[in-house]
């Protein structure tokens, strides 16, 4: 009976919720549109609304296949020169189909493999039994972060907290650190934050970059270039990063004595024996697709006008070099079983997030059109707010309340609303638009204070070494520090790199 009468109330919040979701979608469009914004663009606006507030409020997964049906009755408004038989196919092909979402599911099955076969593991225990990390205290806990940060910039940063935080836990064990302790909050804390500001970093196993480029693409009609991306992205994280390592250095000073009586040996026989065939293979592999996706942004640096550097933009993309990769992971096989076992990988994998950036891709890509109106009304009604800026202190505006908001608001939608205004503004006002997205891409993951801002931020509050108080107390100083790097170096590196 007690069970009846709890899960009553949950029952009818829900469904209440989901009613006003659902509500908001169908009938924001009958509201008047304001000038240039259409009648199509305002269904598309209460699409927006109402998808966002049942991720936030109810569900992450089925909000996406009622937005995908309700899109197909203005597919063909949005769209008028679609070729699709139907306008729900072209809300389909605009989702499910859209390029985005293909990409991220083949970096879900190629995450899956190095995790499985052991490399993550492997390259983090490698870093922390290198020679600086025996060489005092801070110089292991510094080889800790650098693991961490190193794998983020690979791999899905989920993945790489949970590995890390494990790997953790064992060291826990070993130097005989409490969960009150302050090292040991230092390190789970730490492993969280780099993670968080890894996954912006680069679009190698990184969802949150691939959505937001792909919505500039969208809206700017051009591809991205991954290498001036990284060219900003890199050193204003390894800048955010090293100063979250001072503060820890010399703000909060942990004590550090169990440390230097702690029996190594038994840190070394945490490492795995030789490497087998069939990670070396993995390893060998996952470099070649890394640096098939490295050339052609070189290329489009060095040399664009060559043959081959058009013919690579013409033709190949991300998606051409994962494809191959995951065909030839399927086919080859080691003791019996192939490297990517694709049935038993999809069991494991989030398929959350796939249909969460289906969701998202099918009407962020729509903003841009002018059938709806939506990136004039934004022109129209925020450049006179900027009119008299710099450059510089727009792109430093733009950044500021990206991490601000990211750290009330969960990052995706915030990143969608700055990159679908912030690009539009930039082409205005003369600004380099992969300039202003890369920031806004780089800054709208940086939240590292309350679990709906981002996921990993909830995991820590839930690990006993980590805890709400000093995460959310920690998290607010690095908003600032980052806003702060952020308005100081992002802008230069983008004039340089792009």
């Amino acid at each position: 009976m007690s069970t009846t009468l709890e899960s009553k109330p949950h029952d009818t919040s829900y469904y209440i919720k989901s009613i006003i979701g659902l509500a908001v979608m169908v009938f924001f469009g009958m509201l008047p549109a304001p000038a240039p914004i259409t009648q199509t663009g305002m269904m598309l606006l209460g699409q927006f609304i109402g998808l966002v507030f049942l991720w936030t409020f109810v569900d992450m997964v089925w909000p996406t296949f009622a937005a995908i049906l309700m899109f197909g009755f203005i597919a063909v408004d949005v769209y008028p020169n679609s070729f699709a038989l139907a306008s729900i196919y072209e809300a389909g092909q605009q989702s499910i189909g859209n390029w985005v979402t293909v990409i991220i599911i083949c970096l879900l099955l190629i995450s899956d493999v190095l995790d499985e076969c052991g490399l993550i593991r492997r390259i983090a225990l490698w870093f922390i039994t290198r020679k600086i990390a025996k060489s005092s205290p801070w110089g292991f806990t510094f080889m800790i972060m650098l693991a961490t940060l190193v794998l983020g910039l690979f791999m899905d940063n989920s993945a790489v907290q949970v590995l890390m935080f494990a790997l953790a836990t064992e060291l826990f064990a070993i130097i005989g650190t409490k969960p009150e302790e302050k090292w040991g909050k230092v390190v789970a804390i730490g492993i969280t934050f780099t993670t968080v500001m890894s996954c912006g970093i680069t679009p190698i196993c990184h969802t949150m970059p691939i959505l937001f480029m792909g919505i500039y693409s969208a809206i700017a009609g051009t591809s991205v270039n991954w290498i001036s991306y990284m060219a900003i992205t890199i050193p204003a994280a390894l800048i955010m990063w090293a100063a979250m390592l001072l503060f820890f250095r010399f703000i909060i000073k942990p004590d550090m004595s169990k440390l230097k009586t702690m029996d190594y040996a038994k840190v070394e026989a945490l490492r795995p024996g030789p490497m087998s065939a069939k990670e070396k293979f993995v390893a060998v592999t996952f470099v070649i697709l890394v640096i098939c996706w490295i050339v052609p942004g070189l290329l489009d640096v060095l040399a664009p006008t060559w043959a081959v550097t058009l013919w690579l933009d013409n033709n190949t993309t991300m998606l051409s070099p994962m494809l191959i990769i995951i065909t030839l992971y399927a086919i080859v096989r080691f003791d019996g079983k192939p490297v990517l076992d694709i049935p038993k990988a999809c069991t494991r994998i989030s398929w959350l997030m796939v249909f969460l950036l289906a969701g998202i891709m099918m009407i962020a890509s729509a903003f841009g059109e002018d059938t709806t109106g939506i990136s004039a009304w934004v022109l129209e009604n925020l450049t006179p707010l900027v009119s008299g800026l710099s450059p510089y202190a727009t792109v430093a505006i733009l950044c500021a309340l990206t991490i601000i908001l990211t750290n009330i608001a969960n990052n995706i939608p915030v990143g969608i609303v700055f990159v679908t205004i912030g690009v539009p503004l930039s082409l205005e006002m003369g600004i380099n638009p992969l300039l202003t997205a890369s920031a806004i891409s780089v800054c709208s993951v940086l939240a590292f204070t309350i679990p709906p801002a981002f996921v990993p931020i909830g995991i820590c509050y839930a690990y006993p070494y980590g805890g709400a108080k000093y995460t959310l107390r920690w998290g607010l100083v690095m908003c600032l520090v980052c806003i702060i790097v952020a308005a100081i170096v992002i802008y230069p590196l983008g004039v340089l790199f792009t």
